[in-house]
């Protein structure tokens, strides 16, 4: 069976030379050498490209999960939210989170079998 999103490039894993002696020294350097406001969104853009450099479109979808639970969060820690909102604001954001995973986990064996 196809793969639903075939990969654009090689995948990068932990172990392979490319993540090794590339892109690990290069984020390093990235990491350490922005400034300490800085250094939070320098990981997060190091982390958005080592995650979409399989597939780029996987970027979007972290982007997505990120911005949801962003939003989650804010939530969650709003002065004068009830303990309601905060317990659905923690709720989609893992309902929304197990079902990216669900998707990703489940659709080619559903479609395979039915």
């Amino acid at each position: 069976m196809r793969a639903h999103f075939p990969p654009l490039a090689s995948a990068v894993v932990f172990s392979s030379h490319i993540f090794i002696f590339y892109f690990l020294p290069l984020a390093l350097l990235l990491y350490y050498g922005a400034p300490r406001a800085l250094k939070h969104l320098m990981l997060t853009l190091v982390s958005y490209v080592f995650y979409g450099w399989w597939n780029p479109w996987f970027t979007l979808l972290m982007l997505g999960s990120t911005v949801i639970d962003y939003v989650c969060g804010k939530i969650i820690c709003a002065e004068g939210a009830t303990q309601k909102q905060r317990k659905t604001g923690m709720v989609l954001s893992v309902v929304s989170n197990l079902s990216i995973l669900a998707f990703f986990k489940y659709t080619t064996f559903l479609a395979g079998n039915v």
